[in-house]
C-alpha cells in the first residue's frame, strides 16, 4: 500500500454519474436501504448532490438521459414503466439549469439526442445554459448505430451556428443596451442539407466556450468513430486497466486519423466503488449489493469495473488506472447523494493527499479547467472550420 504523495505529474479528474429519472444505474439497488431514486423529480435531491460533489471538488456531474424505454415487453402487453428502470424521467437539461445556480465550478455534462429536437433551437438552448453557468456545460453526443447521415448534419448545423455566426467582437455593449453591430459581424449560416435548413443567424452571441465541451460514451463502433472526429471527454467502461490502455490507444489512433492530437481527448474510466472501513467490511457492502440486485451483471451497463476496499485501497488502484493513461474517473454508485457524500468524506482526502485528484479549482471554463489550453475548441476540432467562414470576403480587385 503506498504510504506517499503521488509522483504521477497531474492529477485524475472525476465526473459523478447520475441517472435523471427512476430507477438506479445500478439495477435492482432499489432494494437497498438507501433513499430511492424516486425523489429524481425532488429539486433538493439535485441541488444536495451538485453541492456535495463541489464540496468534493469533482470536475463535473453528468446527467444521463433515456430517450427510449428500457422495460421488456410483458406477456401481458407491452408495459414501460411497470418497472420504474429509466423512466419515468426528467430532461437532464433543465436539471442542468438548476444546478448551474447552486454551483460557481461543478462542470454540468447532460445526455441529448439529435432525434428529438431540432438543432437551431438545441443550440439556442445550450448557449443559455453556457451562459449561465459561465461556461460550465457539456453536451453528451449519443451516437446512432448504425450511423445516420442526419446526425452527422446536426453536429455540423450546431458547429456552424456556435463558431461561426457571430464574429468574436459583434456584441457590443454601450453601458445603456447591448447591441449587435450592424456592420458585417452577424452571419446566417444558410444550411441547406437534407435533412435540415436553417439560415440563422444563431439567436444567441458567443458564450464562454462557444461550443460546449463535447463528451461521447464510446460504447460500440459508431460511438468511437463519432468520438475519435468529435469528443473532448469520452467515457470508456473497460474491465481492467490494461484493457482501457488498449481501448484508449484505439481511440487515439482513430483519433490522428482526423488530423487530432494525442492531447484532443480526455478519457474517463467509469467505476463502480465501495467504500469500507476495511476491506473485509467492503467486500460484505459488495456482497451485499450483488445479493440484492436482480442482476448483478447490469453493472457493466454503466460501469466497466468495480473496486471495493479501504480509501487507501481504493486511492491505490485508481493508481493503476492512471497508470493505463485513464485520466479521469467517472463514479458510478448505487444511489444518489449518499454514496458520494461517503466517497468525498472518506477517500477524497486520501486522494488529494496523494496528489492523485485537485485539492481546488482552477480558473475558467470546464474546457480550460480540463485541458488548461483556454476557453475555445482548439483549431484541429472540426466545428473550428467554420470561425469565420461566414463573413462576407472582400472583394478580389481585378487590377494589378
Amino acid at each position: 500500500m503506498s504510504a506517499v504523495p503521488s509522483a504521477r505529474p497531474r492529477p485524475l479528474h472525476f465526473a459523478a454519474f447520475a441517472l435523471s429519472a427512476t430507477g438506479r444505474p445500478i439495477e435492482g439497488a432499489w432494494r437497498l436501504a438507501l433513499p430511492r431514486q424516486a425523489d429524481f423529480d425532488d429539486l433538493e435531491h439535485w441541488v444536495r448532490l451538485a453541492r456535495t460533489l463541489e464540496r468534493g471538488r469533482f470536475d463535473a456531474v453528468f446527467l444521463a438521459d433515456a430517450v427510449a424505454h428500457h422495460a421488456p415487453r410483458h406477456r401481458g402487453g407491452y408495459r414501460p414503466f411497470e418497472g420504474g428502470f429509466q423512466a419515468p424521467g426528467l430532461d437532464p437539461s433543465v436539471l442542468a439549469g438548476a444546478i448551474a445556480y447552486v454551483t460557481d465550478h461543478l462542470g454540468i455534462a447532460f445526455t441529448a439526442s439529435s432525434l428529438h429536437e431540432h438543432p437551431s433551437d438545441f443550440a439556442r438552448r445550450i448557449s443559455a445554459l453556457d451562459y449561465a453557468s459561465n461556461g460550465r456545460v457539456a453536451w453528451n453526443i449519443p451516437a446512432e448505430d448504425p450511423p445516420s447521415p442526419s446526425a452527422a448534419e446536426y453536429l455540423d448545423v450546431t458547429y456552424k451556428l456556435w463558431e461561426g455566426s457571430w464574429d468574436e467582437d459583434a456584441l457590443r455593449q454601450d453601458g445603456r443596451a447591448a447591441t449587435a453591430a450592424g456592420d458585417g459581424k452577424v452571419h446566417p449560416i444558410n444550411h441547406r442539407g437534407p435533412q435540415y435548413t436553417v439560415e440563422g443567424p444563431h439567436l444567441a452571441s458567443p458564450t464562454p466556450q462557444r461550443t460546449p465541451l463535447l463528451f461521447q460514451a464510446a460504447a460500440s463502433d459508431a460511438d468511437r468513430a463519432l468520438a475519435a472526429g468529435n469528443a473532448e471527454a469520452v467515457f470508456i467502461r473497460s474491465a481492467a486497466p490494461a484493457a482501457a490502455a488498449r481501448d484508449i490507444a484505439e481511440l487515439r489512433s482513430r483519433a490522428a486519423g482526423h488530423g487530432r492530437a494525442a492531447e484532443d481527448i480526455k478519457f474517463f474510466q467509469s467505476l463502480h466503488i465501495v467504500t469500507g472501513s476495511t476491506e473485509a467490511e467492503a467486500r460484505r457492502k459488495a456482497a451485499d449489493l450483488d445479493e440484492r440486485t436482480a442482476d448483478a451483471a447490469r453493472l457493466s451497463l454503466y460501469a466497466g469495473a468495480r473496486i471495493a476496499g479501504t480509501p487507501e485501497q481504493i486511492a491505490d488502484e485508481l493508481a493503476r488506472w492512471q497508470d493505463a493513461e485513464v485520466d479521469g474517473i467517472s463514479l458510478v454508485n448505487a444511489g444518489g447523494p449518499e454514496p458520494y457524500e461517503e466517497f468525498v468524506e472518506r477517500v477524497v482526502p486520501i486522494l488529494q493527499s496523494r496528489g492523485q485528484m485537485q485539492r481546488e479549482y482552477g480558473d475558467g471554463t470546464l474546457r480550460h479547467k480540463l485541458f488548461g489550453r483556454g476557453d475555445r475548441l482548439p483549431e484541429r476540432h472540426p466545428a473550428a472550420r467554420y470561425r469565420g467562414a461566414f463573413a462576407p470576403q472582400p472583394a478580389v480587385s481585378r487590377h494589378g
